[in-house]
């Protein structure tokens, strides 16, 4: 029964992509692009959870099972679906904020939250698919693309490229964002909640009245759960969102204001040093690190141990640049698949970025509000988890939505053109 479930739902979805590919791409190379993103999706899904399913406390399965039970509820008490681990503090005494950001002591509320969400998220799944993981992962990945889809409008809309497959393309088939997204975990949820924040920001404006209200609704709502989710991402979001604002985009000199506000970003946080501790995010981050370190991962990485104190950072500072912007100085990684994995995504970013600096254009770009938005968005997202994370196969899967829209932009700034004009003149030399 679950396979012929899976089946009628892959044909339903298929079918779906393929109405809106015909309706909305001209290109008919481009639909069958988006067929096969799907299915390539879902197939990479299916493989991680075949081949983790016998492995012990494994997240995937582990969150599933423990859905099971919040379907019920989710089905014959509703209330408790919405209030169990929840609203009720999930157990815990005392202020749960404290955990927030970093672990304190046995007050984990925040760090179970995430956990809870995801399985509250899979229990809805499980409603239509008769509690079956590899039907759920169909599901999911089938909404991903809807948001993928809402991305590129997004993208579009804003950056207006010259060529599709630097969007399109881009989100749909890059490597490892299928790889680190393709499953039911924290990473899909924050990314098809990005897909619904900047879908809601950029097409705001050309609504009204109770649809304006459902735009905003979204927006905030959609910024909340991922708060939850992934703190550092929300807040390097919005904070992204409100130096644009700040700089006010409509001004002449809107990117200087903006660099400057950016710089003051990064003084800020060397202040905040010398605050009290609970607004000290020098410390905040330190402990975020320190929580890493407690785990004793596999692929540890080169890097010092932080604290409160700004030069802790700034020692960090070069181990960090290497692991997340290139690759780790670890021999180890050499012969492991994580680090080929991750040999790749660095070779290709270093390549794009030195074509973007070899054969630049549309300059514009750099006064562009939502192209500054994105930048800013990766930059201090590299940053911070090149800091933080302490082990290889952690950063990447936490780097891989950043990774994916910093490939994009950089793509906007090479000049094909003059790539191909050169290829064609040594070719005829």
């Amino acid at each position: 029964m679950s396979i012929l479930l899976f089946v009628v739902y892959l044909l339903l979805f298929t079918y779906w992509l393929y109405r809106w590919g015909k309706k909305h791409l001209s290109n008919i190379n481009w639909r069958r692009v988006l067929l096969f993103a799907f299915i390539l999706r879902v197939g990479v899904g299916l493989f991680f959870g075949f081949y983790t399913r016998n492995l012990e406390n494994n997240d995937y399965w582990r969150l599933f099972r423990e859905s099971k039970e919040e379907t019920d509820w989710l089905l014959h008490d509703t209330p408790k679906f919405f209030y169990k681990d929840i609203l009720d503090n999930n157990g815990y005494s005392g202020n749960p904020f404290t955990s927030f950001f970093f672990k304190n002591g046995n007050n984990m509320y925040f760090n179970d939250l995430r956990d809870n969400l995801i399985i509250k998220f899979n229990a809805v799944l499980n409603v239509f698919s008769g509690y079956n993981y590899y039907v759920n992962v169909l599901i999911a990945n089938f909404l991903v693309m809807w948001c993928l889809l809402g991305l590129a409008s997004v993208f579009r809309y804003w950056l207006n490229p010259r060529y599709t497959w630097t969007v399109l393309g881009v989100l749909l088939l890059y490597p490892p964002l299928i790889l680190w997204t393709s499953n039911i975990q924290k990473d899909m949820v924050c990314l098809m909640l990005l897909a619904v924040i900047l879908f809601t920001y950029s097409f705001r404006k050309g609504k009204s009245g109770a649809k304006r209200f459902l735009y905003w609704t979204a927006f905030f709502a959609a910024v909340f759960i991922m708060l939850l989710m992934k703190n550092y991402m929300a807040i390097i979001l919005v904070g992204s969102l409100m130096m644009v604002w700040v700089a006010r985009p409509s001004s002449p000199s809107f990117a200087k204001r903006f660099w400057i506000l950016l710089g003051c970003v990064f003084g800020l946080f060397c202040v905040s040093s010398f605050f009290h501790n609970s607004v000290n995010f020098a410390l905040l981050l330190a402990r975020k690190q320190k929580g890493f370190y407690d785990v004793n991962g596999d692929q540890p990485i080169p890097s010092i141990a932080l604290s409160g104190d700004i030069v802790t950072y700034l020692r960090n500072l070069p181990h960090a640049v290497m692991n997340v912007f290139f690759f780790p100085l670890e021999k180890s990684l050499l012969y492991d698949r994580i680090g080929w994995i991750g040999g790749s995504s660095c070779l290709l970013f270093l390549m794009l970025t030195i074509l973007a600096f070899r054969f630049p254009t549309r300059k514009e770009l750099w006064k562009n509000p939502f192209f500054l938005i994105m930048f800013a968005f990766c930059l201090l997202n590299y940053l911070l988890i090149g800091e933080c994370v302490a082990y290889y196969g952690a950063l990447l899967r936490y780097r891989c939505i950043a990774e994916t829209v910093f490939c994009l932009l950089l793509l906007q700034l090479i000049d094909f053109q003059k790539i191909k004009h050169l290829y064609i003149n040594n070719k005829n030399i």
